[in-house]
C-alpha cells in the first residue's frame, strides 16, 4: 500500500517541488491550496495526485479536505505568505493579518485537522518555517 502525504501550501514552489519528489517514489498526494487551477495541472503533471482545493484560514476547510483524502501518513503545512510592504510604520495592518493567520493559524488549524489522523497511522508532520523565526530580517513583524 502506498504512503499518502497531505500538502497544504501545494500550488507552487516547495510545496510544488515536494509533490513532485514523493510522488516519483509511488507516493500519493493530496494537493491543498486555494488555486485551484494551478493544482490541476500539477495534478495533471503527476498522473493523478488528488486536488483538494481550499484556504489554509479555515479550519473547517483543511479538516474536510483531509476527510476527503483519506488515510494521511504524512502531513506537509507549508503554505505561507509574506509582505508586499515591510514594517510597522509604513506596514498594512490587514496584511499583518493575512500573514498571521496564513503563516500561524493555518499552522495550527492543519496540526489540529492533522494529528489524529497522523496518530492513527504513527505518521509524521513536516513544517515550513520562515527565516525570520531563526534570524532578524529588516522590516519583518515577525
Amino acid at each position: 500500500m502506498p504512503k499518502r502525504l497531505f500538502i497544504k501550501g501545494a500550488s507552487s514552489g516547495i510545496g510544488a517541488a515536494t509533490a513532485r519528489a514523493v510522488s516519483a517514489v509511488g507516493w500519493e498526494v493530496g494537493l491543498f491550496a486555494r488555486s485551484e487551477d494551478k493544482l490541476n495541472a500539477l495534478a495533471n503533471e503527476l498522473n493523478g495526485a488528488t486536488v483538494l482545493p481550499g484556504d489554509v484560514t479555515k479550519l473547517d476547510e483543511i479538516d474536510a479536505a483531509m476527510e476527503a483524502f483519506g488515510d494521511i501518513d504524512a502531513v506537509f503545512a507549508n503554505a505561507g505568505k509574506g509582505l508586499d510592504t515591510p514594517g510597522t510604520e509604513a506596514g498594512d495592518p490587514e496584511a499583518w493579518h493575512d500573514l498571521i493567520h496564513v503563516n500561524v493559524m493555518g499552522v495550527l488549524y492543519t496540526a489540529k485537522a492533522a494529528m489524529p489522523r497522523l496518530r492513527a497511522r504513527k505518521g509524521h508532520m513536516v513544517l515550513t518555517g520562515s527565516a525570520a523565526g531563526r534570524r532578524h530580517i529588516k522590516g519583518s513583524v515577525y
